[in-house]
């Protein structure tokens, strides 16, 4: 497969510290992120991956947390960077444990990961996926529309944009999926496992660098009997909780977001 599409933001003082690398989420891409890679620059480099079937990632039938963790393995080494910090959100805070996990050593520096835990998710709440492949793309005149073709099978708003997001035109200014949205419905039962479901046997613990948790406390992603998981799992973990924000933690809380990372970054 090609290189994983990543887009660098230098660092504003020319900083040592280490890059940071952000994965997006499931159906996200790196320019979801952007507003924090420009924010968190100013002490680093920060690079934003769109991982495999996403943002302008090549497109792959298969696509698991193994290949993923590959992927971002196959970036790291291709770019030559020989540390790294590390965020990951959802799909990807996932991707960043599996990569931790199995790669020894990871050169990891810091490792982030955004509301999620280190379990399977039942892959029945993305029910609204056969709705988006439903939509006729070819009868399609505006974003607008398809708005609100989706709102009764998506009523939140916030999420029908972000899912819109994957919207584009083709160069013949048709409508189609910038994500792989085939693979990703086919897939979706083997993403929705656990990363540690990877392992024969259960993993060695996680000590190789410092590990922060920020999980939304209006998000229901990771439950308070999670806890014992992360920590058998990554036991210096810290786990911060943002009060005032949901699964989308960057997005909706990004100022509090932005100072936590940085307080965790410091040297």
């Amino acid at each position: 497969m090609k290189e994983l599409y990543s887009q660098e933001f230098p660092s504003q003082n020319n900083t040592e510290n280490p890059p940071l690398a952000i994965l997006h989420g499931l159906f996200g891409s790196g320019r979801n992120w952007l507003t924090i890679a420009k924010e968190l620059s100013d002490q680093r480099a920060v690079w934003l991956v769109d991982q495999r079937n996403h943002g302008k990632s090549p497109h792959q039938t298969e696509m698991d947390l193994d290949l993923l963790s590959q992927d971002l393995l196959d970036w790291r080494q291709n770019k030559n960077l020989q540390s790294l910090s590390l965020i990951g959100h959802s799909l990807g805070g996932q991707v960043a444990m599996a990569y931790a996990l199995r790669y020894y050593p990871s050169y990891l520096s810091h490792l982030i990961i955004v509301d999620v835990a280190p379990k399977a998710y039942d892959p029945d709440r993305f029910k609204f996926l056969s709705d988006l492949k439903q939509l006729q793309l070819d009868n399609l005149h505006s974003r607008a529309e398809a708005d609100q073709l989706l709102q009764a099978a998506i009523p939140d708003r916030e999420t029908r944009q972000f899912l819109l997001s994957n919207l584009i035109r083709n160069p013949e200014n048709q409508f189609v999926w910038q994500m792989n949205l085939g693979a990703i419905i086919s897939q979706l039962e083997v993403l929705s496992q656990s990363p540690l479901s990877l392992f024969d046997e259960a993993p060695e613990p996680f000590q190789e660098c410092p590990v922060l948790f920020i999980r939304g406390g209006q998000s229901d992603y990771i439950q308070s009997s999670d806890e014992r998981v992360i920590l058998k799992q990554f036991p210096e973990a810290e786990i911060i909780t943002v009060p005032e924000a949901g699964h989308w933690v960057h997005y909706q809380q990004p100022e509090a977001f932005v100072q936590i990372v940085r307080d965790f970054l410091k040297p």
